[in-house]
This record gives structure tokens, sequence and C-alpha cells, in this order.
């Protein structure tokens, strides 16, 4: 059951209990103001019959005035048998102010029947002695207004018992309600303790220890459903928050470990970059030192083409590798892109933990306003039994006063039977009308008596009633304080879980943040990985040309022992011998000039085979005037930007070798 129905539930309880009690109380205090309406009626009913038989007997006794006095008695008569009928049957009764009179129980009613019946022979011995018919006796009138008064006595009696029970059921029914009240209030406050107090409790160490660092705390004990859903929302989100905050280290090592590798990657590029530039600018000073050194430049060509193809191996591998590295920071880029949707997921968990516990503190904010309500309406409960102490203390003034006159009156038949016995025989009658108010006053101050008890003992009970109203007014204040407590703790969990939320959305910015930084790096390792492909082709070419300069440096060398006359090796012709490559296909259109003469150095050639004295006649000119040799390079300069653009074949001239951007001419050996 939810906390919110436990309070409602245990509130209405308490607040049935109270209006049970105040309608109970309510009932049975009108039922009293009709009781005691019904007893002083039947109290003068008592004293009408009284006054009839004393004014019949004074009838009796004196002639003056007997119209007037007898017209008194029958108006007296009529107003005591209507009076007995609304006492046996109940209905309205007025006497300045209307009030309704309810129907007595079957006991009372069948005594006032009883009272009844009796009447009829008191009421034929007052018309006999009015009309002073023969047979009337003034003893038998006595007789039977003494039967009577008992009647009406045992009436009242048993009016004032059931009044009597009214009270003690009164009693019992606030003593049960006002211990039902305790228990329900007792009951509350323990609820509260057990399950709102001690959970919110252990629910604000909990977030005060995750907002701490501690992302291993645990929320531990028992809760109700809502602060069930609080308490595990906030544990999936510690769970996530700690997934997230390894994943984000992690992937910030592997990222940084990534991000070296790529440096070193790039470095090591770099050196075979400037190695390659180096390997080129030695080649084409080798390539000016050709006609001196071309049995030293054979000799140490092919140890250069095993360094080149050791450096395009090298090359090769380091473009694997850099393609490796780009592999690896694309998944890593995903990686850290899959931390960040995580971490944005963990902040709209964050933010619907937020609005679970704003609801938490919207119920308990309403609990409090019912609490209030009810705090409300006991404070009402206690104006009303103020109010009834008050009425209760006004009816024992009314006694007061119905006690002095029950004392006057009794003092007054004291005399009148004093005067009585003055008066001799012929205040025999009146002695007996004073011994019967003297009988009546005393009744009258016994019953005056025990409804002052009685009065008395009500209002000691609604005293009584009055502390413990009081008494639930403070408990109920003591828990609208409880509550507002647990409002204010709710309160301070949402200002706690929305600064968690807001943690969580630093987290998901700082991930987005590496995710670009990742992408940055992904992009430089690229622009590697484009160098190093592009160091290997050059390399790539780079041994082709230097197989095409083996293959010229054989031509050369056929040339050189042509024109010295050294036979002691077979000479290698240039044109049995086709380049390799697009070398060989860029020369006849590239260098025209160079082709013609190399042509033109021909018939020195053909001399120098026919004869040696021709040979070494020419000999001299030759070395005079050498011819140009044809030098195949790469389709780029050497190494001085990746941008440069392609270039054809480099003639080495007799005086110099010049690059084809005409920057930096070589001078020859």
């Amino acid at each position: 059951m939810s906390i919110r129905a436990q309070i409602l539930g245990s509130l209405g309880i308490l607040f049935l209990v109270v209006l049970l009690m105040f309608g109970a109380t309510w009932s049975i205090t009108s039922q009293q103001k009709s009781d005691g309406l019904v007893i002083n009626l039947a109290g003068r009913q008592r004293m009408e019959v009284q006054r009839i038989a004393k004014d019949v007997l004074a009838y009796a006794h004196q002639t003056a005035a007997a119209g007037s006095l007898a017209a008194d008695v029958r108006k007296h008569l009529a107003a005591f048998t209507a009076t007995q009928t609304l006492l046996a049957r109940g209905g309205t009764y007025a006497n300045g102010k209307t009030f309704t009179i309810a129907p007595p129980s079957p006991e009372v009613a069948a005594l006032l029947d009883a009272a009844g019946r009796l009447a009829k022979p008191f009421e034929v011995e007052v018309e006999a002695l009015l009309a002073k018919a023969e047979g009337s006796s003034a003893e038998r009138l006595v007789a039977a207004s003494e039967t009577l008064v008992a009647a009406q006595d045992k009436a009242v009696a048993r009016l004032q018992a059931e009044t009597e029970d009214d009270v003690a059921t009164l009693m019992t029914i606030q003593a049960g309600g006002m211990g039902l009240c305790a228990l329900v209030f007792f009951g509350v406050l323990f609820m509260l303790g057990r399950t709102l107090q001690q959970p919110l409790s252990r629910l604000l160490a909990y977030a005060d220890a995750v907002a701490g660092g501690n992302l291993k705390a645990v929320a531990a004990g028992s809760y109700p459903s809502e602060l069930l859903a609080l308490r595990d929302a906030l544990a999936r989100m510690v769970a996530s928050l700690e997934a997230k905050v390894v994943e984000v280290g992690e992937k910030s090592r592997e990222a940084e470990g990534h991000a070296a590798e790529a440096d070193r990657a790039l470095a090591a590029a770099r050196e075979q970059e400037g190695r390659s530039a180096e390997l080129l600018s030695r080649l084409n000073e080798g390539a000016g030192k050709a006609r001196a050194i071309s049995d030293g430049v054979m000799e140490q060509s092919a140890g250069l083409l095993g360094q080149v193809g050791q450096v395009g191996r090298g090359a090769q591998h380091q473009r694997d590798r850099m393609m490796d590295t780009a592999t690896a920071m694309e998944e890593m880029n995903a990686t850290v892109l899959e931390v960040a949707r995580n971490a944005s997921s963990a902040a709209t968990s964050a933010a619907e933990a937020k609005d679970k516990a704003v609801i938490g503190a919207r119920g308990v904010r309403s609990a409090v306003e019912s609490i209030e309500s009810i705090r409300q309406r006991i404070l009402e409960l206690k104006e009303s039994m103020t109010r009834l102490g008050q009425q209760a203390d006004s009816i024992g003034h009314i006694m007061n006063v119905i006690s002095d006159i029950a004392d006057q009156t009794n003092l007054l038949a004291l005399n009148a039977a004093i005067e009585a016995a003055r008066a001799g025989d012929a205040g025999r009658g009146f002695a007996v009308v004073a011994d019967e108010v003297r009988k009546l006053a005393e009744k009258t101050m016994t019953a005056t008596k025990e409804v002052g008890d009685a009065v008395v003992s009500i209002q000691g009970q609604a005293r009584e009633n009055i502390s413990a109203v009081e008494s639930a007014a403070v408990g109920i204040e003591e828990s609208t304080r409880a509550a507002a407590d647990s409002g204010r703790f709710m309160d301070e969990i949402v200002g706690i879980v929305e600064a968690t939320s807001a943690q969580v959305e630093s987290i998901a910015t700082a991930s987005e943040q590496q995710s670009a930084t990742s992408e940055e790096i992904n992009r430089a390792v690229e622009e590697v990985n484009g160098i190093a492909r592009e160091t290997a082709e050059g390399t790539d070419r780079a041994t082709e040309a230097l197989s095409a300069m083996t293959e010229l440096l054989y031509d050369l060398d056929a040339v050189i022992r042509q024109m010295t006359g050294d036979t002691s090796s077979p000479v290698r012709s240039l044109a049995s011998r086709p380049h390799q490559g697009t070398t060989a296909k860029a020369l006849p259109a590239a260098r025209p000039a160079p082709a013609k003469a190399l042509a033109a150095s021909r018939p020195a050639a053909r001399a120098l085979a026919t004869s040696r004295p021709a040979a070494a006649k020419a000999l001299p000119a030759a070395k005079a005037r050498p011819a140009p040799v044809l030098l195949p390079l790469p389709k780029r300069c050497p190494p001085r930007s990746p941008n440069r653009p392609a270039m054809a074949p480099v003639v080495l001239a007799p005086s110099a070798a010049v690059c084809c951007s005409g920057m930096s001419p070589w001078p020859r050996a």
C-alpha cells in the first residue's frame, strides 16, 4: 500500500471515530435535554395533583369565591390530563417556547399509562367534591392523590434511571472513542516513523554518500512503494553513472595510448621521409659523379638497391601499421560516441529520478495538507466540547435554583404545618396538604441532588473530553511537523538528484568533447597514413629508377670501355637494352636534344672499335667533350614538399646536373 493511502486511510479512520463520538455526544445531549423537560413535566404533574387536591379541599371547606376556585381546579385538571397524554405518547409542548417531546420507552410508557389509569378515580373524586355530591369524601381524594403521586414517582424514577443509563452510555462511547483515537493516532505516528521518516533518512544518507563520491554505497532496508521506486531509480542511476565513469576512464586511457602510437608512427614516417630524401639526394649526387666513379657506382648500386627495397618494405609496413592505427582510432571514436550516448542516457535516467522525487515530494505535501485539515477539524471539535462543558455548567446553575426553590417550599410546608397545628381541627386538612407539600419538597430536593450529581459527572467527563481533544490536537500538530520534516527531506533529495543529474550532464558533455578530440586524432592519423602511402609509392618509384640507372650504368660502362679500348668484358649496347617502366618510354619524347647528342657521339665509338690508334687519338677529344648521359629519375623531385609536381628524366650535362625545378644545381665530381 502506498504512503498516501496509508496516511489518508488512518486519518479517515480517525476522522470517522471523532465524527461518531461527536454524533453520539450530540444525540445523547439532545436526548438529555428532552429527558430533563420530561422530568420537569412529570414533577409538575405531581405538583398539579397536590395542588388540585389542595384546591378541592379548600373548595369543600369554604363558600366564598367557590365558583372561581372550581373553575381554577377544572382548568388545572384539564392541563394535568393533557400533560399526562403528552408524556405517555409524545408530541409538541408549548410554554412560551415550543419543545418536541419524543415518545418514551415502553417501560416508562407503561408506568405513565398506569398513572393515567389511576388518574381516573382521582378525577372522579375531584368532580364529586366539586359537585358536593353525596358519598364524596376528602379522605378518598387524598388517598387517590397519594396513589397517583406514587405512580408518578415510579415513572419519574424510571426516567431518571434511563437518563443515568444514557449518561453512562455516553461516557462509555466517549471513553472507547478516545481510546480508539489514541490507538489510531499512535498507529499513525508509528507508521510515519517506520514507513516514511526512517526510509527517507536512509535515502538521504545514501544520496549524501553518492554525492561525496562513494559510488559503491548501498541503500539498505525496507521501503514503501513510492520510496522503493525512488531507491531503485537512484540505484540504477548510480550504477549507470559508475559504469560510465569506468568506461570513460578506460576509453580515455585507450585514446591516450592510440594517440601516443599515432605520434610515434608520425615521427617514424617523417624520419622515413627524411631518409628517402637523403637517398634520393645521394642518388642524384651519384649520377653527377657517374663518369668518374662508374665502377664504384656499379658496385654500390646493388647495395643501394637493396637498401631502397628495405626502405620500401619499411614504408609498406609503416603504411600497414598506420592503416591499423586508423582502424583502431575509428573503433575508439565509435566507442567514445557510444560512451557519449550512454552518458546522455544516464542524464535522462537522472532526470526521470528527479521527476519521481518531485512526485514523492508532492505526495508528502498533500499528506501534510490532509493532516492540517484534520487538525482544523479537531480544533472545531475542541470548541464544540468547550461549548458542551459551558452548557453543562449552565444546567448546574439551573439545578441550584431548583434546589433553592425546593428548600423554600420545604420551609413553607413547615410553616403551613405549624399554622395548621395552631388551627386545631379546622386546619387538619390544611395540615395534610402541608405534609404532602413537605414530602414533595423533600422528593424534589432528592431528585435535584441526583440530577446535580449527574450534571457534575457530565461536567467532569466534558472536561476530560476537552483535555483528550486538546491532546489529540497536540498530537496532530506533531504529525503535521513530522510530515513537514518529511517534505523537507524530499525537497533535499530532489536537490541532490538535480545535482547528480547536472554531474551526469557534465560527463556527457566531456564525452562529446572527447569524441570531437578523437575525431581530430583520427583525421591526423588519416593524414599520416596518406603521407606513409605517398612515401611507399615514392620508394617504389625510386626502386624502379635505381634499376633503370643500373642498366644505364652498364651502358655507360660499355661506352667508357669502348672509348678506353678496354675489351676485358663484353660491351653492352644502349640500343640493345630497353629501359624499364615509364622511364624508357619517356626518353625519346622528353629529351630530344640529349638523344641527338648521343647519336653524334656514336661515330667516335665506331672509330674506337676499328683502330686503336684512332681511338687513342680520339680519347683526348672524348675526354675533353664527353657526351651527355640520360639519367632517369622518379616522377617527383627530391623530397622538399609532398606537393611538388611530377618531372621528366633529368639530363646530366658535362658541367652540372640541374633539378627540374631549377632551384639546386648539383656540381659534377
